[in-house]
């Protein structure tokens, strides 16, 4: 056996090579079963030894930034254990595909909190999870002219108004829509009357009538 092939450089660039095309593998399923490959250029071990270079410590180990990413110089780094597992936690498997927390926010228009909590809310099943935030993504909402919008028609409306007027619409208007989509039931209907005409109405027309302040 030469001195390169048993260099601990040469057995990661092989277990790299073997666990993406070997199906024998019993982590095959793992990665070249989901379709992770090597990149043409690290065919070569030479072309892989020139730009990974030698692990920093043996504790460091051959690691993919994104895990659903292919072996290639972009997307791998040397990492201990402990930053791998923090990579990980990043992650989760949504509809069989292990994504980014980041990455799977971003196709469903949320933020990666909201994304967290709704998981959290549905005992950790990431499949309940999307389709749930699906459904509040594609929901059509009241607008103030009398349409039904979008999500983000109803948010970008929020951010036309002064931080006054948006203060008052969500304490009146949040608890039956919700910005996260969620609808509240079961609460009455408040009846007001506007300062200037004196006309009484529910509070979500008050909050769109043309002479009521959002402060009344």
């Amino acid at each position: 056996m030469s001195k390169t092939s048993s260099s601990p450089l040469y057995k990661t660039w092989a277990s790299m090579k073997s666990r993406c095309s070997h199906t024998s593998q019993l982590i095959y399923p793992n990665y070249g079963g989901r379709g992770i490959r090597v990149c043409e250029r690290w065919q070569s071990f030479k072309n892989f030894r020139q730009d990974m270079g030698d692990k920093p410590t043996p504790q460091h180990s051959l690691d993919r930034i994104d895990v659903n990413g292919n072996y290639e110089p972009q997307n791998c780094r040397w990492a201990t254990r402990a930053e791998q597992m923090a990579n990980r936690q990043n992650t989760k498997v949504f509809e069989g595909v292990r994504r980014t927390m980041a990455d799977m926010a971003g196709s469903l228009n949320c933020s990666i909190g909201h994304l967290q909590s709704t998981i959290k809310e549905c005992g950790e099943d990431t499949d309940k999870a999307v389709e749930m935030l699906r459904s509040e993504r594609d929901r059509l909402y009241s607008l103030p002219d009398g349409r039904k919008g979008t999500l983000d028609e109803f948010r970008a409306f929020l951010d036309s108004l002064n931080e006054e007027q948006r203060n008052w619409v969500k304490a009146e208007v949040a608890s039956w829509h919700g910005l996260k989509g969620r609808k509240r039931g079961g609460r009455p209907v408040v009846v007001k009357q506007c300062p200037t005409c004196q006309k009484s109405m529910s509070s979500r027309e008050m909050w769109i009538h043309k002479c009521a302040s959002p402060s009344a």
